[in-house]
């Protein structure tokens, strides 16, 4: 049955737009929402690792966010304004 294959249930309080796998055994997952927040959670145990709301645009000076890359051992967050991207670490 579904009750017997959930393994973990995640609250994002928000609808779901993107989402992914980071660290060295994809024990991460990362989570963007439609209004451009993003959370990241460790899989196994549901817990939030960090949340980052609807502030951080303003903060970073961007206009939306693109999603995530795990590269060289780090959690990197891909945004845009206008036609520019720039990446950030997750930290």
């Amino acid at each position: 049955t579904e009750d017997a294959a959930t393994t973990t249930v995640l609250n994002i309080s928000c609808p779901l737009r993107d989402l992914g796998f980071f660290g060295e055994g994809g024990e991460g997952i990362w989570c963007l929402t439609g209004s451009e927040t993003l959370s990241c959670h460790h899989w196994e145990s549901a817990q939030t690792l960090c949340t980052f709301g609807y502030e951080t645009r303003d903060k970073l000076g961007v206009e939306y966010l693109m999603g995530c890359v795990w590269n060289q051992g780090k959690l990197r967050l891909l945004a845009g304004k206008g036609g520019d991207v720039a990446v950030y670490n997750v930290d």
